[in-house]
């Protein structure tokens, strides 16, 4: 039996972070939820907008926070932080029905129409899954090949026929980390306009105006300096703008 002592130590590691992912109930931001919930139904948006981003502000990631919190924004006519809240979001629910229908509402209001969102051929069935799932899937994929082959050798299994096994699932494997890799560096690049926006050729406040974007305008992030953020548009025109007229998608 001795000899089994790897099988039993793979088996731990891959139940021991799903252990560790039991997420505690927090009784305070229950409370904060509930009472923004209860804010939002009498029309008290102010207090919902306080009370939700109180409750985030504590470290909880939920999208139901996030969602909740852009529906306040929404109905305080605070279209920039709606659309960033709602693509909050979407980034830990990429497949909620309710944030993608309040998403598309919110994003026809904006003045200048945003384009489809473009996404890579082969990162197309990963978008429902939100990077954090991808990175689960990743771990649970390989501690489970791993515990086949192991558990095959030991069979006595001849090695032909365990090597397509273990091919299969490291393929599948490093495809979890790659979709989970691009879906964050897409989500840390994302940025919202709060305001209508000036973009600058430089980052300076007395630089010449190379033209503006409407509140709720999404643009990708290329990189910041000194309070300034150079954006990019759409059709690829970039630009530097003030860093606190842009909520990062990736940041709180």
């Amino acid at each position: 039996m001795k000899r089994w002592w790897p099988l039993t130590v793979l088996v731990f590691l891959f139940l021991a972070p799903l252990v560790s992912r039991a997420e505690v109930s927090s009784a305070g931001v229950q409370e904060l939820f509930l009472k923004a919930v209860e804010a939002y139904k009498t029309g008290d948006y102010e207090t919902a907008v306080r009370l939700n981003t109180q409750a985030l502000s504590s470290g909880v990631e939920s999208p139901a926070l996030h969602y909740n919190l852009g529906n306040s924004y929404l109905r305080s006519r605070q279209l920039g932080r709606a659309i960033a809240s709602y693509l909050r979001a979407k980034r830990l629910a990429p497949g909620d029905v309710d944030v993608l229908a309040n998403l598309s509402y919110a994003r026809s209001m904006v003045s200048v129409p945003q384009p489809p969102e473009t996404v890579p051929v082969w990162a197309v069935p990963l978008q429902m899954i939100s990077a954090g799932a991808l990175r689960w899937a990743a771990l649970f994929i390989f501690m489970l090949t791993a515990t086949l082959v192991l558990a095959a050798l030991y069979a006595g299994l001849k090695r032909r026929k365990i090597i397509p096994w273990a091919i299969q699932g490291g393929v599948l494997c490093i495809y979890c980390i790659l979709g989970a890799g691009y879906r964050l560096a897409d989500e840390a690049a994302l940025g919202v306009c709060l305001e209508r926006t000036e973009v600058r050729f430089e980052p300076a406040p007395q630089a010449t105006v190379y033209y503006k974007l409407p509140e709720g305008a999404e643009i990708r992030v290329l990189r910041e300096k000194d309070g300034w953020i150079k954006i990019e548009r759409a059709d690829h025109k970039s630009g530097w703008v003030q860093a606190q007229s842009v909520a990062r998608i990736g940041r709180n």
